[in-house]
């Protein structure tokens, strides 16, 4: 059995495609306001495991930034639904007590 001897510059531009991939995928998964846990879950362990590789390549440090992006506006409208509700429950509570 003969061992071939593996091309480094193929693995790495794989893996860069591949990283791509996912971050574009957590990327749409966030923008359909679908699985919020779940595309949260899967970029921790994407950047936990793929940091290094992110930080290297301009082109996924740009989608990262867009990411970053998406991400903000999902909370910032998370926030919005979360103080409307606060303001129904202060205002039901208000005609309750009165």
């Amino acid at each position: 059995m003969t061992v071939l001897p593996t091309d480094d510059a193929a693995h790495n531009a794989q893996q860069v495609e591949d990283v791509q991939a996912l971050l574009c995928f957590i990327q749409d998964t966030l923008r359909s306001n679908r699985g919020f846990d779940f595309a949260q879950a899967l970029l921790q362990v994407v950047l936990r495991v793929h940091a290094d590789t992110i930080a290297q390549h301009d082109t996924l440090r740009q989608v990262a930034g867009e990411l970053q992006g998406d991400i903000g506006s999902s909370w910032g409208k998370l926030e919005g639904m979360l103080q409307q509700v606060r303001c129904m429950a202060t205002m039901f509570g208000g005609w309750h007590s009165g």
